[in-house]
């Protein structure tokens, strides 16, 4: 034992990791080293092909921003827009037009271009869009924008709803203030989803329901964006008060994470995301 323990104290391994480079070891005999499986990223052309049996464009921009959240946390987003793109474009089905529609709404104006002009260029050579492309064109208005906080100061709820044709969505921001000000989740609901959720929230305790304006709603959910960001750079994990609230699974926040910036610059402005949809009006043949 004085021999193991002399090993300890001049490698800084334990005894009992010394004993397991020995071959006859029970640790040993049994180690198998398993390779790494490749990560199968999914096909975007595939995923827009699902899409083109939805009618709201709201899950259209949902399933892109999933597919953009995963190429960004796999470190491929700039191949995005070198390969997928010009991928998409060039199979020239109507599930590509569907993904590039919903890649380029969400992406917003800039990094969105690309993808916009591809659906362009396949809608004037007669590839035909998905049921939800005329609704996708309609300009979004932010309409109520909210802050629930509770007595104890620990947890506010930012609120903001978006409505877009005859629909409404509304996008939750929970922030955690005993943890830095931090957004612990985006929660998305639709008109009575949010009214039932409001009870839910309220039932934690005391509340105050503010309507300080979009402008200052938007200004505490960027922060908490910003706040959230640099954790996760860091590698500092936080807990999820969407879980706790909830009582369930909350959608994964990379995601919406792409779908709330893509309407935070345009709070309080009536607009219409990209991309512009103009060419869609027409009839057209391509399958």
């Amino acid at each position: 034992m004085k021999a193991n323990a002399d090993v300890s104290l001049k490698t800084g391994i334990g005894v009992q990791t010394g004993l397991m480079s020995h071959p006859s070891s029970r640790t040993d005999r049994h180690l198998r080293v398993v390779p790494d499986q490749p990560v199968r990223r999914p096909d975007p052309v595939a995923v827009g092909r699902d899409l083109l049996g939805r009618v709201d464009p709201w899950d259209a921009e949902r399933a892109a921003a999933s597919y953009l959240a995963d190429a960004e946390g796999a470190g491929r987003l700039p191949r995005v827009w070198t390969d997928d793109i010009p991928a998409l474009e060039r199979a020239a089905s109507r599930g590509a037009l569907a993904m590039l529609l919903a890649v380029g709404s969400v992406a917003g104006d800039e990094r969105g271009e690309p993808a916009s002009a591809a659906a362009g260029r396949l809608t004037a050579a007669g590839v035909r869009p998905p049921p939800w492309a005329g609704e996708l064109s309609h300009p979004i208005e932010a309409l109520d924008a909210w802050r629930l906080c509770w007595a104890d100061g620990l947890t506010s709820a930012l609120n903001c709803t978006f409505h877009r044709a005859a629909r409404s969505h509304s996008l939750v921001v929970l922030v955690d203030h005993l943890d830095g000000d931090i957004a612990t989740d985006i929660l998305e609901f639709d008109d009575s989803g949010l009214a039932e959720t409001i009870g839910r929230l309220a039932a934690r305790g005391q509340v105050t329901l503010e309507t300080p304006g979009q402008a200052v709603v938007r200004a505490d959910m960027e922060q908490a964006l910003r706040t959230r960001a640099e954790r996760d750079r860091t590698g500092v994990g936080c807990r999820s008060l969407g879980a706790e609230i909830t009582g369930g699974e909350v959608p994964g926040f990379p995601a919406m994470t792409w779908l709330l910036r893509a309407r935070l610059p345009h709070m309080g402005t009536r607009y219409a995301p990209r991309p512009n949809l103009s060419l869609l009006s027409g009839e057209s043949t391509k399958d």
